[in-house]
């Protein structure tokens, strides 16, 4: 169905398509070190600081906004060779108009893809400040609108950065015409799902509030075994004895855990 829809839309300059890019969870005892590094730590890097329009000045703020050590650490190391890759992808593409890049990722690799669409936003950010400096509006599509899909995603910043996320990617004057910039609220562009038989979430969700995380965007419950979503439920059952790591790595009756054959 894909191929034909991709056959009728040949000379069509409005088609539309979606790139996906799926970050890999943890698969390696190095893997495993980065998510032990749960100390929240300031902002090493401006790409991880969206632009605002408003009052808000984050030069400076560094030590305000901060963010899980070894999540930061993963994705900006991975950006510098995917930011360029992605460039290139779009660049290439941009004859079909690709209308949104969906980020996506399981556990580890839900942090990195979430931080690798927060530095893909920054990157927007400045390619358009650019082309607007130059007068030159035809670059302005090379970035399409940007979601985050990702299951079984821990918790990664301070309240403060959730907090700027969501504000610098709202809506100034509600209005948005131009559909290949829409710049939807993180809350609606970020949905993490989750399930009460997850360990990892329901072991560590006390640590987290400890420490200070913070959810960024949307959780959605499902179910860990059944293509099952619940529109109006959020919160883990504490109920469920959630004690076998298999139920992490299983999602909609999906295995998406690192597989060892």
């Amino acid at each position: 169905q894909q191929q034909q829809q991709n056959d009728k839309d040949d000379n069509d300059d409005t088609a539309s398509s979606t790139i996906i890019v799926a970050c890999r969870g943890s698969a390696n005892w190095v893997n495993f070190q980065t998510n032990l590094q749960f100390q929240l730590v300031p902002v090493e890097d401006d790409l991880l600081l969206l632009d605002m329009d408003d009052a808000l000045d984050i030069q400076g703020s560094n030590e305000k906004f901060r963010i899980h050590t070894g999540f930061q650490r993963a994705s900006l190391g991975l950006y510098r060779h995917l930011g360029p890759a992605l460039e290139g992808i779009l660049q290439r593409s941009q004859q079909t108009y690709p209308q949104q890049v969906i980020f996506t990722g399981h556990s580890l690799g839900a942090a990195t893809a979430l931080l690798c669409a927060v530095q893909y936003q920054k990157q927007k950010q400045q390619q358009q400040q650019l082309a607007a400096s130059k007068s030159n509006n035809k670059n302005q599509q090379i970035y399409p609108s940007c979601s985050v899909v990702t299951f079984g995603g821990p918790r990664i910043v301070n309240q403060p950065l959730a907090d700027h996320w969501m504000m610098a990617t709202r809506p100034q004057d509600g209005n948005d015409n131009d559909n290949n910039v829409h710049n939807n609220t993180l809350e609606d562009a970020f949905v993490n799902f989750v399930h009460s038989k997850d360990p990892i979430l329901q072991q560590n969700q006390p640590l987290w509030d400890s420490l200070g995380f913070a959810v960024v965007g949307r959780e959605i419950l499902c179910e860990c075994n059944q293509r099952v979503v619940y529109e109006t439920q959020s919160k883990l059952d504490k109920k469920v004895l959630a004690w076998n790591f298999l139920d992490h790595c299983t999602y909609l009756g999906r295995f998406v855990g690192p597989r060892l054959w």
